[in-house]
């Protein structure tokens, strides 16, 4: 176990490093994290590589590994993430979007497909009018301040602007307009659809597929490459391939280029 824990050191840290730019730690924090995170798994006589079942590669068991540790980490530096008091008052949903607005740092977009992703049918246009009822919560820095640095993914110039109710969101449909309401009537069932379509394809790859695919946009190909030890032309292929096993699942659902691209047509900036 020693010996695999030296041999997996270097993939370690740079899934430390990684996971830790999402919440803007500085290098000195990061340092931190990775110390941290290596002791925990040298503990007991490497308990956590012990524990280790085979169930997916060893890289992507620790990159988990180190995800979870990092949330722990986060938790006991900052508190415990807990919603606030108007979220509760608001309902499930709204403690759902202000945990990844807030804790997670998702920027709205990204927090409104991992709602939908989880078969929430609200619009942008709704979510964003709970957003703006949300008290203004910016998360924590390590020395105890509110700023959040770039790479963060909600900037509190973005909180701010969608506390103050000036977030992207749907026009009203001008009076009259039946045959517009029903198109987006239209629009919003396919789009549950396409997105019930591509949560069953996420679920058919492999764990490492899946994690691979979270990181796009995210984590440049270079990165995931060294974050998973993996040749990065051949990673370039592997994204296509992976790309268009989820095409080929939405079309055998029935959902079409042409549906994807009128969805995308009509979505909030």
């Amino acid at each position: 176990m020693e010996q695999l824990f030296l041999e997996q050191k270097a993939t370690i840290e740079r899934a430390a490093a990684c996971l830790c730019r999402r919440y803007g730690f500085s290098r000195e924090e990061i340092e931190d994290f990775t110390q941290h995170v290596l002791a925990k798994i040298w503990a007991d006589d490497c308990a956590v590589l012990r524990k280790y079942q085979g169930r997916s590669s060893l890289t992507t068991y620790l990159a988990t590994v180190v995800q979870r540790a990092l949330q722990d980490y986060v938790n006991s530096l900052w508190g415990k993430w807990r919603p606030s008091a108007e979220a509760r008052r608001l309902g499930q949903l709204a403690v759902d979007l202000e945990t990844l607005l807030m804790r997670d740092r998702m920027g709205f977009g990204e927090a409104c497909q991992t709602l939908r992703s989880r078969g929430v049918t609200a619009t942008d246009a709704e979510l964003s009018a709970i957003a703006a009822r949300l008290p203004q919560r910016s998360p924590r820095r390590m020395d105890g301040t509110y700023e959040i640095e770039r790479g963060g993914a909600w900037a509190a110039g973005g909180a701010r602007r969608l506390a103050a109710g000036s977030a992207p969101r749907a026009e009203p449909a001008a009076a009259g307009s039946a045959d517009e309401l029903l198109r987006g009537k239209e629009i919003e069932r396919r789009r549950q659809a396409a997105m019930q379509a591509l949560k069953a394809a996420l679920g058919e790859l492999p764990v490492q597929d899946r994690l691979i695919v979270k990181m796009f946009g995210e984590v440049s190909i270079a990165e995931i490459a060294r974050m998973f030890e993996l040749d990065q032309k051949a990673l370039y292929k592997r994204k296509d391939k992976i790309l268009r096993r989820l095409r080929e699942a939405l079309e055998s659902a029935g959902v079409s280029a042409e549906d994807v691209a009128d969805i995308l047509g009509h979505v909030d900036t």
